[in-house]
């Protein structure tokens, strides 16, 4: 979007005028942080010489004993101790106060779908996904998708094809609730989603995975999938966050019966040996099946895939082949955008092609592999080489 609009220069200035700011305000803060502490303990350490020094005085003239001055000054520095623990705490705490102040500030944002009124409440959702002549745009006047009808039905492994930018990506965001068409319905057994919240969409049973794959980096591979393993419950993201933290038995599968749930994931896509590795030591491939873990530990129904093998050697095309047809097995019904067209004809069961966001063909992968129409327009000669 950045190159299309010719923005780079203007984008670059403003990651450079923030990225200033963001070291202005951390060396401020640094500064702050390096002399808060070193001047309570500069100051308390005079005034124990100012204490000492005036006892010291008074013991001369015999207003008290030295056992007493020294049982005085004893008794301060325990009392000095704490004071400056409390400077160290008060130091963290503004840190965290900042950090926790971005996160409910993101927490509390509007999301940008909402619900329309009278829309379908999720536990009533079940069932196949139906493009019903949906159109979509980012800019008026400009269509991403335009009038696409489609029915996915149960159990199906359809693949959606078609050049970069003609809309793959879209109808996926269009299905999970992250953008609402412009007009027409997408149907889930019969009853209108458009426009529910993705964490609705999400609660009926409809996982994805990313075309830049999205996990947690810092967390370990079992954490990742454990993360994907909220109840059914129909609470907002905020609720889940919440008690994730104060009721985590409320908010996921703990303890063993997680644990357990969560190994089952990893060794279903092969990764129960790196359980205990944190998710940004894993090799692209492995981030890529991990994801897919996570997706599934949310108990879909239907799994929409994002160019799961997009960035794979052979080899790696090959297992994410094997994976996801076992998916397929267990019943789940995968939507799947791809380019590797060898991963396209082994798994699919349907493949509809998109241009500029129209289906310009349907049918079952050998037919669509011999549609002069669609090899003259996005397959070239890539089909019959590969073939």
């Amino acid at each position: 979007m950045v190159k299309a609009l010719g923005r780079e220069q203007e984008n670059l200035k403003e990651f450079s005028r923030l990225t200033e700011a963001m070291y202005q305000a951390s060396y401020r803060s640094a500064w702050l942080s390096a002399l808060f502490l070193p001047t309570v303990e500069v100051i308390s350490a005079f005034a124990l010489g100012a204490i000492i020094w005036y006892g010291g005085m008074q013991s001369l003239t015999h207003a008290f004993s030295v056992g007493d001055l020294h049982a005085f000054v004893s008794y301060l520095t325990f009392m000095i101790w704490p004071v400056q623990d409390l400077a160290r705490v008060y130091a963290e705490m503004q840190h965290a106060l900042a950090s926790a102040e971005r996160i409910f500030t993101l927490l509390d944002t509007p999301p940008e779908v909402r619900n329309r009124p009278g829309a379908i409440p999720a536990e009533t959702l079940r069932g196949v996904i139906e493009f019903d002549h949906v159109s979509f745009a980012y800019e008026d006047g400009q269509p991403v998708v335009h009038d696409l009808t489609l029915r996915v039905e149960p159990g199906e492994t359809i693949a959606i094809v078609g050049p970069t930018g003609s809309g793959k990506t879209t109808l996926i965001n269009l299905i999970t609730g992250y953008y609402a068409p412009d007009s027409g319905s997408i149907l889930y057994r019969g009853q209108n989603i458009a426009g529910a919240k993705p964490h609705t969409i999400n609660n009926l049973g409809v996982a994805r995975t990313f075309q830049i794959v999205r996990i947690f980096p810092k967390l370990t591979a079992l954490d990742n999938v454990r993360s994907g393993l909220v109840d059914r419950k129909r609470r907002s993201p905020t609720r889940v966050a919440f008690d994730s933290v104060w009721r985590p038995h409320d908010a996921q599968m703990t303890g063993r019966a997680g644990e357990a749930r969560a190994e089952e994931l990893l060794d279903f896509v092969g990764l129960k040996p790196y359980r205990d590795e944190l998710a940004e030591n894993l090799p692209y491939a492995y981030c890529k099946r991990l994801e897919m873990a996570r997706a599934l530990a949310t108990e879909p129904t239907v799994l929409l895939l994002d160019e799961p093998s997009a960035g794979l050697n052979p080899k790696e095309q090959n297992d994410q082949i094997s994976i996801i047809r076992k998916i397929n097995a267990r019943g789940i019904t995968i939507l799947i955008v791809e380019h590797v067209m060898k991963v396209i004809m082994d798994i699919s069961t349907r493949i509809m092609v998109l241009h500029y966001g129209e289906k310009i063909a349907e049918g079952i992968p050998e037919a669509i592999y011999k549609n002069p129409k669609v090899v003259e327009a996005y397959l070239g000669g890539e089909a019959h080489a590969q073939g």
